[in-house]
């Protein structure tokens, strides 16, 4: 796919782009909020890893969220600069992870 369908379709060309993913958001931080419960309670095992695997329809729309892409233009057809911040195919691959410990 082009930069410029995925920038629109995924990721910072939308506002909806960086909404989608709020109950993702909770999880992922519901997770750290049991993971320190856990801890915390002496008497229950502590999570040590919530694992998370999406394609990159999920992960663009989750980086945006998190900020990952901003102080972007707005990319258009003529947008050609080969220096630009946002790249599909950098930012995620076939295969992308968002680590957090």
């Amino acid at each position: 796919a082009s930069d410029l369908d995925m920038w629109y379709s995924f990721a910072g060309g939308n506002l909806i782009n960086s909404e989608m993913p709020l109950d993702l958001l909770r999880d992922f931080f519901g997770a750290f909020d049991n993971a320190v419960a856990a801890y915390e309670d002496e008497s229950t095992s502590a999570l040590t890893a919530s694992w998370r695997f999406a394609h990159a329809e999920t992960v663009l729309p989750f980086a945006t969220m998190l900020g990952v892409f901003h102080a972007q233009d707005t990319m258009t057809a003529a947008y050609r600069d080969e220096n630009r911040y946002f790249r599909s195919s950098v930012r995620a691959p076939f295969a992308a992870n968002i680590v957090a410990t």
